[in-house]
């Protein structure tokens, strides 16, 4: 298995290391630091910092063969890595994705993730859902812009917000110029 020059160019790893530091993101320890890809490349995953960790040389084994690295896990980091985005910037993008102001895919490119990555199931965004009081976000710009064009324009209907009180919100799409997505239509 070949190195990929990317990871172990110097400069790149300087930036790893100011960007995420230098010690494991699992366990704490400073020793024996390794780059791991969160989303491996071949599953999608990018050579984006945002998809890269530091990891023990133990640590980054057990990740590789499967096992749970959570045994390995240092208690004063029990949330693991940690975001490249604060609550605040993260729920300012949830609320543009909540309000169908942006699809799924400008809000992951907002957050530098790959395009495997669909934000509803980010833990980080069901702790905005539970702050909101929202049982249920349902956005289908990205759907409906490639479906056709025609049907997307301002105010046709682009998703729902159902509130833990019971109370649904239907969504109209608002052209706010914020989702600067280009969509490709797909024939029907």
């Amino acid at each position: 298995m070949s190195l990929r020059s990317e990871t172990t160019n110097p400069a790149f790893r300087r930036k790893i290391k100011e960007e995420h530091g230098n010690t494991c993101a699992n366990c704490g320890s400073a020793e024996n630091i390794e780059y791991h890809h969160i989303v491996p490349i071949f599953l999608g995953g990018t050579n984006k910092i945002s998809n890269i960790i530091p990891l023990c040389h133990k640590c980054h084994q057990a990740a590789h063969k499967g096992r749970n690295v959570s045994r390995y896990k240092n208690k004063s980091n029990p949330g693991g890595r940690k975001t490249n985005k604060t609550d605040d910037d993260a729920y300012r993008i949830f609320d543009m994705y909540t309000n169908v102001e942006i699809g799924n895919r400008k809000a992951q490119e907002l957050f530098g993730y790959s395009s495997r990555t669909h934000v509803a199931q980010l833990a980080q965004f069901k702790r905005y859902m539970e702050l909101k009081g929202i049982s249920e976000v349902h956005n289908i710009i990205d759907v409906t812009a490639t479906v056709s064009s025609e049907r997307f324009k301002n105010g046709c209907k682009v998703g729902y917000i159902v509130y833990k009180d019971g109370r649904r919100e239907n969504i109209t799409y608002k052209d706010t110029g914020m989702n600067d997505v280009k969509y490709t239509p797909r024939k029907l």
